[in-house]
Parts: structure tokens; sequence; C-alpha cells
């Protein structure tokens, strides 16, 4: 008959290092073959950690499995537990039955606070998940630790075993505490806590390695440098303190900014930025920040949360928002879509600023906002916020995140929405704002000259300019020359006679902290009497972003000829041609150039498929600017095939659109078109 005898003499730390206890117990006999019940005597010691017990509880989890696979299958390919056995904790030991053939070897011990990890637990080497949004209960605010909390430990036994084992657990995180004093004179009611590290891994997923002594800890996946702990219960008396407490990952030798952010039930949020250098956070203990975050301070952020129905008004030419320090408004554009159409009051999960409404926010008497954040439900709806047309604003844009300053914090910031666009959150900020790197904006990007040369114009305007720095332009040929910067807002330059061959010259402008940008400059050949033509292809190769919608802003370059698209589709790139139309809403879509030098006296678009009753026209303007293109220079036939336009009396430097007016239909890209060709005859 084979026996074996075990301990498990650890104390289990909710918080900070672990003490170590050995217990010899009495055996277990197990039937002759292989199975064999390991049980711990493990008294209720109380022993403290920094001011927090530690002790088994009833019910605990530790999960035992060979190194070498032996016992059972290593990990199965539906990703069960059957390799693994679990040892319960109840009335003072732990126990379970397991099968197991004669032999010497090394076990693996894995506490797990959280019964969902069980899937990711593999014998010698194991994955683990720490959420990186955590929940307190803050009438209990200890009792969360142990869900996110993990130990591991290694021991060796022989079966059958003539000696009791011990096995010492250990963390693999470390706890940390943040205290949120309330300054104010009266109760505030808190709702979350936010902890972000610059650069740091705060949570995610993590292999646990058994293989190495000591244990290895390294980063797997889905890393987070920020950990989120929801509150409950947890209102703060007047001058009183509340303790947070979450689980992370170890870190050490931190250096950088670390930034506590504090909301309360209002939606005010509170924050904390602090430097800091050399800081270790260690696994298997308690850390405290010497930092307390005051509530009591006037809050430097308001958030409207678009996810919820947080309207305070919502007719159909309307929808409006409020709170202590500004008023937001959408209002309906002339024949558009109701403004109260899509926001959670509707049943949605977001809010939708319709094409051609204005939205606003105005500050409240007495009140400076310095800047604002909008969080887009898609990269695509947050480029389309980004460009729509800011009055006292300032854009920046970066994945999903839309950041607008004012120009003048104690004025309202409007845009006149270019196309329907979807957020979830908006903030409104007292404190500083954000600096961002200077950009350049310049059009036209390309410039055709004709042979005989002219005095040509670039239109520019720097975002988040420097003070004391201005724009400058170089060309990498002598026949562009003569830059004149004397007229704000506006380069020009110099193109001589050309007396020979076609030619092409490159302009750069530069500003300190920005990237530089490029101007083509293409003259024609001296022969005269010569044909002309700019042609848009559409493609991977041509077009300037992958766009998977019928409400994007885009761009086509073919052999430095661009033209800019609004309201096309072009399946992620996945398309030779683009198409316009949608079922969601009536739409206008068009293609517009920057200014053409030449006179043009025809126009062609291809047109591979079109449902003529899904359109109304497709008509061709132009004008002195890409917003001025008013005046109608025909109508394309509504059919397949090249349709083309005469232009009677062509002029120089004219911008070209063409506008396609789509009905809504009951499919989507009712309109497609491959080519689109301009001439000068």
């Amino acid at each position: 008959m084979k026996k074996i005898f075990a301990s498990i003499a650890s104390i289990v730390a909710l918080v900070g290092l672990v003490s170590c206890q050995k217990t010899e117990i009495k055996p277990s006999p197990i039937a002759e073959g292989s199975t064999f019940t390991l049980s711990a005597d493990i008294q209720q010691t109380k022993t403290t950690i920094n001011g927090l017990e530690v002790k088994w509880e009833e019910g605990d989890v530790l999960y035992l499995v060979t190194t070498d696979g032996t016992w059972g299958k290593p990990y199965t390919e539906d990703k069960s537990a059957s390799s693994i056995a679990e040892y319960t904790y109840s009335a003072g030991s732990f126990t379970s039955e397991a099968t197991i053939a004669d032999g010497s070897y090394t076990f693996n011990a894995l506490y797990d606070g959280s019964a969902s990890q069980k899937s990711y637990h593999r014998g010698a080497s194991t994955t683990y998940m720490l959420q990186s949004t955590q929940s307190q209960d803050c009438s209990n605010p200890t009792g969360h630790l142990k869900l996110n909390d993990a130990l591991v430990g290694t021991f060796t036994a022989s079966v059958p075993m003539a000696n009791p084992a011990s096995v010492s657990m250990s963390h693999i995180f470390a706890i940390m505490r943040v205290d949120i004093k309330n300054a104010t004179g009266a109760d505030v009611e808190l709702k979350s806590f936010e902890m972000s590290a610059a650069g740091a891994t705060l949570a995610g997923i993590f292999t646990v390695n058994f293989a190495k002594t000591p244990i290895n800890i390294t980063e797997k996946s889905s890393q987070s440098s920020a950990i989120k702990v929801n509150l409950t219960n947890g209102t703060v008396a007047a001058g009183a303190s509340l303790p947070v407490y979450f689980v992370m990952a170890p870190l050490a030798n931190y250096s950088g900014d670390v930034t506590f952010t504090v909301t309360d039930a209002d939606n005010k949020v509170y924050t904390k930025t602090v430097a800091l250098s050399n800081i270790t956070f260690s696994a298997g203990s308690l850390n405290t920040t010497p930092y307390t975050i005051k509530t009591g301070v006037a809050p430097t952020c308001y958030i409207w949360d678009l996810s919820i129905d947080s309207t305070s008004e919502a007719i159909e030419t309307k929808i409006a928002w409020t709170n202590d320090v500004a008023d937001m408004v959408c209002t309906q554009g002339e024949e558009g879509t109701a403004a109260n159409n899509y926001y959670p009051g509707t049943g949605r999960s977001s809010t939708r600023f319709y094409s051609k409404s204005t939205l606003s926010i105005t500050p409240k008497d007495g009140k400076s906002l310095t800047y604002y954040v909008f969080e887009a439900t898609t990269e695509g709806y947050a480029t389309v916020l980004a460009n729509s047309t800011w009055t006292n604003a300032v854009v920046n844009v970066v994945g999903t995140t839309v950041t607008v300053i004012a120009k003048d914090p104690s004025v309202a910031v409007s845009a006149a929405i270019g196309n329907t666009c979807g957020f979830t959150k908006v903030e409104c900020h007292t404190d500083e704002a954000p600096v961002f790197a200077p950009s350049i904006s310049a059009t036209p990007t390309s410039i055709n000259v004709p042979a005989a040369g002219d005095v040509c114009t670039i239109n520019y305007s720097i975002d988040f300019p420097v003070d004391g720095k201005s724009i400058s332009a170089t060309s990498d040929q002598d026949w562009v020359n003569s830059f004149d910067y004397s007229t704000t807002g506006e380069i020009s330059f110099v193109v001589g006679a050309n007396t020979g061959d076609a030619r092409t010259a490159t302009i750069t402008l530069s500003y300190e902290g920005a990237e530089n940008v490029t101007i083509t400059v293409a003259q024609k050949s001296a022969s005269s009497g010569e044909t002309v033509t700019y042609t848009a292809l559409f493609g991977a190769s041509h077009n300037s972003g992958k766009v998977q919608n019928y409400t994007s802003t885009w761009s086509a370059t073919n052999a430095g000829f661009t033209v800019n698209l609004v309201n096309w589709n072009n399946n992620q790139n996945g398309w030779s041609y683009i198409k316009a139309g949608s079922k969601s809403a009536a739409s206008v879509a068009t293609i517009t150039t920057d200014a053409i030098s030449e006179a043009i006296t025809k126009v062609s678009i291809t047109i591979d498929a079109v449902t003529a009753s899904s359109i109304n026209s497709i008509t061709l303007y132009c004008g002195d600017s890409a917003d001025a293109c008013t005046t109608s220079l025909g109508t394309f036939s509504i059919a397949t095939g090249e349709q083309s336009v005469t232009i009677s009396s062509p002029t120089n430097n004219k911008f070209y659109m063409i506008s396609a007016d789509c009905k809504k239909s009951g499919s989507n890209g009712t309109l497609t078109v491959s080519k689109v060709v301009y001439t000068k005859e």
C-alpha cells in the first residue's frame, strides 16, 4: 500500500510577504495503485502585514500539477483543467483526490483568487490574467483583493513518501493603496479611481514559468499601463479619507509620470500627476503612495457621458447637455437628419452628430474652459469631427480621441459638422491645455504651371504655433525662386519661363518642431498646342487611406495629381474604383481638385455601375478655391460608360468639383466610378 504525506505550510497573504510554517499531518491511506489524498493542516494563524490580516479562507483552492505532465495531460485542446489537481480548503486543511504512479516529482502549486482563471493553468508553465478593471466595495475595502491575487509555489516529493512535504507560497503581484481625501465641507460620493503609469505594465496576461528558480514571471499580451477601480458605497465624509486598494504588476526601479484620476458621482474629475524616480512596487508587499488626492479643490474636468441618456433637452431640431461649467448643443442642419435620431435615449449606446448640423460648447458666465476631449466610437468618426469647420478652436486627433483647444477659453467653440460621426464621451477641462507639436497645413499640394512661367501662391496655416517661430520655403530647383511671406497665411513665388522639356520641382515648407510639407511644381514644355490631361485613379497605390464607409473624407493621387473625396467608399483599399450612395441616409459625394493652371476644356468621368433611380444628379462645378466651387459647368449623364462635360469658357487656375447627389436607397454603393480625366485641348 502506497502512502503520501504532505503539509502546505505557508499562510496565503492577501497583501504583503508570506510567513511560512510547517505542520506534520496524519497520513491518509490510499488504495493499491495510484489514488491518494493530500491534506494540509493549516492553522488559522492571523499574521498581520502592514495592518492587513493574512489567512486561508473557507473554499480557497490550490491547483497542483507535476512539471513533467505525468499527472494527466499537461493541457487539453478544449482548455479544460483535467490535468490539474484541485485542493480545496475547509476546516483547516486542503484535500483532494488525484491519480499518479510511483516516482519522484516536482509539484507546482498555484493559488488563484478568481475561479474564472482556471482555464489558463498549464502545468509547468501557466498563464494568468490580471484584470485592468477591478471593483471595490468601500464598506469592505480589501475584500476584493483576493479576486485578483495569485500565489505560486514549487515542492518536490517522492511517491510513496517517507516524510511530510511543505511548500512556501509567494505572491506574483503587488498590492497598492492610495488615499483619497475629501477636503470639502460636505459628503462626496466617489465613483471610480484610476492609476496610470506612462510606459509601464500594470495589468494584462502574464506567463508564470515554474522551471526557473526563482519562478519567472514574464509579460505575455494585452498589457495595460492603467488600472481602474470601480467604487461602490464610496461616500466620503467631509474631511475624511477613503483608501483605495488594487492588485497590480510589480514594478522595479520605475521612473516616470504617474497620474491618479478620481471621478465622483456627478462625473467631476480630479487628477494628480507626480514624477517618480527609481520607485519599486514589490511583489508580495503592500505599497503605499505618499500622495493624497484631494476632492475638495475645484475639479479640472467635467464629463458628459454620451453612452447614456445624459441630455438636458432632446427635440427634433436640437439635442443639449449641461453641467456646472458649460452647455453643449447640437442643432439640426437645414433639411438634415433629426438631431435626436441617435442617442442613448433612443436605445443606442453612443450619440451621433449628423452631417450639416452645428455643434457648440459654451462656457457659463464667468467660466473659462481651456480644452475639450471627444472620445469617438471609431477612428473614422474622430477624423470626421477633427476635419469639420471649427470656430475659436485648434484641433488635434489621435486614434479615436479628438482634442479641441479653445483659442479664447471664455467663449464658445463650435463646429459645422462635415459628416455624421458618433461619440461616447465629451470632457470639459479647466486646467492647462496640452501642448502638441506644431503642424503645417498647405494647399495646393501640387501646382501646374504653363511654359511661359507664372507667379504662384501657396496657402498655409500652422496648428499649435510657437511664439517667435516662422515658416520657410525652399526649392530644389533654381527656376522656382523669390519666396515672399509678406501676406500672412500665403507664400508667393516665381516660376521662370521654360524653353525646354517639361520639368518638375519640389518646394519644402519647414517650421521648427513640425514635420516638413512638400509641394510639387510641374511646368509644361516649351512646345505649343499640346493636349494636357490630368487623370484621377483609385486603388491601394493611389488612395490616402483605407475607408469602409460612405461618410469619410480622403484623397487619391496619380502621377502627382491629387483629388479630394468626400462620402466615397474604397473598401479598405480593396477596390480599383470608388462607390457612393448610402442606404442609411441621403448624401452628396464630391471629387474636388486643387487649382489647375491650364484652362480645362473637358472633364470626363467613367461610371462602371449606377442605379439611376437612386441618383438625383451628377454635376460639374468650378471656383477659385475648393470651398467656392459654386459655378455650374454642366451635368453628366446618369448612365454607365464614359460621361463628359465640355466647358464652353475655359479659365486658368480653377478648382473643379464633381458633385453626385445620392438619394437614400435600399442598398449601399449605388454609383461606381473608376476614373476621372481633366483635359485641356
